[in-house]
């Protein structure tokens, strides 16, 4: 997880691929243009591939919000994901950022929890594209409300699209599925049990977010 805060703590002056560099020896990954972890990290699914500028809204900062759902309980690394058994994928389209992680519940307090986490990082939406689920009513229709509204007055859209859609809501489908096969990717080649795949989910979203950004 401290990887994720690195670039705050190197010495001014270091180039980006000092920094790329840096965090990629951190996550434990091999010095060579063939490891499979960050090969892995950087696929794209066909059917999602970013095209045009329809997929991406870069006006106002557009945060892209899916759920997954775990076979195995994750194991206790730390309070915050003790016995986690969903996921949150949150795309932040305006800076092409990975965001989310594991949850124990897909409860609407434990999901604006961790959406309020993720603006911490970068910064609130003002608009948020979802599915409409039950996980993205309640409290976290409410903290959207909460936000306020911006400089010309508008208050957080909030743009519902049907579920298995990836022509309305690609980006964040196709994160979905890639982050899973790196997550599978990173599991089988360490022989690492299931009940670690919340670290693992972690550690793939910072290598999509290294790799790719």
């Amino acid at each position: 997880l401290a990887t994720r805060n690195i670039t705050k703590r190197v010495p001014d002056g270091t180039t980006p691929e000092q920094i790329r560099l840096l965090v990629h020896a951190s996550l434990g990954h091999k010095f060579d243009s063939k490891c499979i972890l960050c090969c892995e990290g950087q696929q794209r699914r066909a059917m999602h591939k970013r095209s045009g500028a329809a997929t991406r809204d870069v006006t106002l900062r557009t945060w892209h919000i899916d759920s997954i759902s775990a076979s195995t309980a994750g194991a206790t690394v730390g309070e915050k994901y003790s016995n986690a058994k969903y996921a949150i994928v949150n795309y932040d389209a305006t800076d092409d950022y990975i965001l989310g992680g594991p949850i124990r519940s897909k409860f609407s307090g434990v999901v604006k929890n961790q959406l309020v986490d993720d603006a911490e990082r970068t910064a609130a939406p003002r608009v948020a594209v979802h599915d409409g689920g039950t996980e993205v009513r309640g409290e976290v229709t409410a903290w959207f409300r909460s936000l306020g509204p911006d400089s010309d007055g508008r208050l957080v859209e909030q743009r519902v699209v049907p579920r298995y859609s990836p022509w309305r809501n690609g980006l964040v489908e196709e994160l979905v599925g890639s982050i899973k096969d790196t997550v599978r990717t990173n599991m089988n080649s360490a022989q690492c049990p299931t009940i670690f795949w919340t670290l693992c989910w972690l550690w793939s979203i910072d290598t999509k977010n290294i790799t790719s950004g």
